[in-house]
């Protein structure tokens, strides 16, 4: 049989329009390019959606936690615990944290144990953050229950919290003798002064004093980071200043705090440039105490650079530079800096040179 006349060229018109269809033209590019940025706003778009839905999705939980009754704080931690934003989850759980009461803290708690347990996933910083909230909303239950049923440093960190809230009856629980072994007994008793300090700032040295020499000597540690962390190092320094001048002080009490606060100045301008402000407190320690000048030498040792310059510089600067002992002692040091750190005696000079400190040390570098 014949094909009709028009058959042929409706075939060939058919197979170049389907050729069409199926192959992108390619001519200076246009095709590929046209087709990478579709490929492109169609990621960008699913990306948008997935943000837009995990936005959703932590806006809808923390409007849950913040109306949610005691009750439902435990379950809606564990959610909060599961949402994958680190940053987002953090805030949840803050969140959920401010809903824990004296009858959910227990059961809140375990929801970390319960996470990891099903999912693996850990949380150790929010999790010990938690045993200070548990131990400021469960009080002494909290702490008899993680007596029994956990670890020390468990219980360490829910008896601070304890004594944030009530630092009379977190002291006064543990001289009654729940815990047998001394030493574990004398590092609950510092983290509950350190509680107190937490709470009521120098007030609370007056809790302090009333301890046995032995106790006192224990919780000076805590006591002085607690004391430093809500009202600064100046308080610290204040501290330390009144208990040199207190007639009748045990000369190891008054070591040991006098030690605890220069180390905590130390450790807050080694890698900060703020030795100036380290030399000023120091000066006010070592005019309550001459003892304490030999404590110099722990800057100048540890300190970068050229900061033990500005350490120099500072506490000549100050009233207690005017004894000639303490006058010696700072030649003494820079002279031995000059030796031992010519650049960066010669940086520091750079930097200041017009300050009193900077003639003396010039003719020592050259």
């Amino acid at each position: 049989m014949k094909l009709q006349w028009w058959i042929a060229p409706a075939c060939l018109v058919a197979g170049i329009w389907i050729g069409r269809m199926g192959v992108a033209p390619a001519s200076d590019g246009e095709g590929s390019a046209s087709a990478g940025r579709a490929d492109g706003k169609s990621m960008e778009r699913r990306k948008a959606e997935r943000s837009a839905g995990a936005a959703s999705a932590y806006g809808k939980l923390r409007s849950e936690i913040r109306g949610a009754s005691p009750v439902r704080m435990a379950e809606l931690l564990k959610r909060a615990l599961l949402h994958p934003d680190a940053l987002e989850r953090r805030a949840l759980v803050i969140a959920c944290f401010e809903g824990m009461d004296a009858t959910n803290w227990l059961g809140m708690y375990q929801q970390f144990t319960e996470v990891t347990r099903e999912s693996g996933v850990i949380h150790p910083t929010d999790q010990r953050m938690s045993l200070m909230v548990v131990g400021r909303n469960g009080g002494q239950e909290a702490a008899e229950w993680f007596k029994e049923n956990a670890g020390p440093e468990q219980l360490r960190e829910v008896v601070w919290g304890w004594a944030q809230e009530d630092p009379a009856a977190a002291v006064t629980w543990l001289n009654a003798g729940p815990v047998d072994d001394p030493a574990l007994r004398h590092r609950l008793l510092s983290v509950a002064l350190g509680g107190a300090a937490h709470r009521d700032g120098i007030a609370a040295e007056a809790m302090l004093d009333a301890l046995p020499l032995e106790d006192r000597l224990a919780c000076v540690s805590d006591f002085t980071w607690n004391l430093a962390q809500r009202d600064g190092m100046d308080a610290a320094v204040e501290w330390t200043v009144k208990a040199n001048q207190r007639a009748g002080a045990d000369p190891a009490y008054k070591a040991k705090i006098a030690a605890n606060v220069v180390d905590r100045i130390l450790d807050a301008c080694e890698e900060v440039e703020g030795a100036r402000g380290a030399a000023e407190r120091m000066a006010r320690i070592i005019a309550s105490d001459a003892t304490q000048a030999d404590k110099m030498k722990l800057f100048i040792a540890r300190l970068p650079a050229d900061q033990p310059f500005e350490f120099l510089a500072g506490i000549s600067k100050t009233p207690v530079a005017a004894s000639g002992e303490i006058r010696d002692r700072i030649e003494d040091h820079l002279s031995h800096l000059a030796a031992t750190r010519k650049q960066a005696a010669l940086d520091w000079l750079a930097k200041h040179p017009d300050d009193p400190l900077a003639a003396e040390l010039r003719t020592l570098v050259r």
